[in-house]
């Protein structure tokens, strides 16, 4: 597989266009410029051209694109969202009491 990253899953309500290369396929790729492109045709490019096939931004490597198989559904973002807050929170709170400490 050329281009290697993936993102995991895609909320149902959200749909993709088609790609718009062939204007066939469901765009599965996601470049750094946030284009997209079915697989095939973006592959296709990418043996000729390093830059993005609408805006001509510069593919450093096959890294620069992901994979879209899904994005993420919202429980699991916002599971994450909160988690990550109430690290922020009682990281807040130690430095809080450290501060207190040294006064």
């Amino acid at each position: 597989m050329l281009f290697n990253h993936v993102i995991q899953e895609k909320e149902e309500s959200e749909k993709f266009t088609e790609c718009c290369i062939c204007l066939e396929r469901k765009p599965d790729v996601l470049l750094p410029c946030a284009h997209s492109y079915c697989r095939l045709c973006i592959e296709q490019w990418s043996v000729n051209h390093k830059t993005c096939p609408l805006c001509r931004d510069q593919m450093d490597s096959c890294d620069d694109a992901w994979v879209i198989s899904e994005a993420p559904n919202t429980l699991e973002i916002n599971e994450e969202i909160c988690s990550t807050l109430m690290e922020l929170v009682s990281a807040q709170n130690s430095v809080d009491e450290e501060d207190e400490d040294l006064s």
